[in-house]
């Protein structure tokens, strides 16, 4: 299970070489996995594999425009920001405008 603490770790890795992090998400999971613990790091296919659909989804949440009741949420910050705790997935970030459809 990806904790949030597993979660941002990643994302810091991933995040601290933008042009390392754009490779290692337009690679297969298992190619990735090896790159990304051949840094030292000990994560495994299914923490990234729950990571990429986390991403995923957050990408696929900011598209389009917002509804009135989610602009309400923006304006307070409390409801958006909270949300993924709410129903369990990892709040993460990404550095990147961007992800390659083939992310893990």
């Amino acid at each position: 299970m990806l904790t949030q603490e597993r979660a941002d770790m990643l994302t810091s890795f991933i995040s601290s070489d933008l042009e390392r992090g754009s490779k290692l998400l337009s690679l297969d999971a298992e190619e990735a996995l090896k790159q990304i613990n051949a840094y030292g790091n000990d994560f495994t296919l299914s923490e990234l594999a729950e990571y990429g659909k986390a991403l995923k989804a957050e990408v696929e949440e900011t598209k389009g425009e917002l509804d009135p009741e989610a602009l309400d949420g923006v304006a307070g910050g409390t409801l958006i920001a909270t949300l993924p705790i709410i129903i369990g997935l990892p709040r993460i970030p990404t550095p990147f405008p961007s992800i390659p459809t083939t992310t893990w």
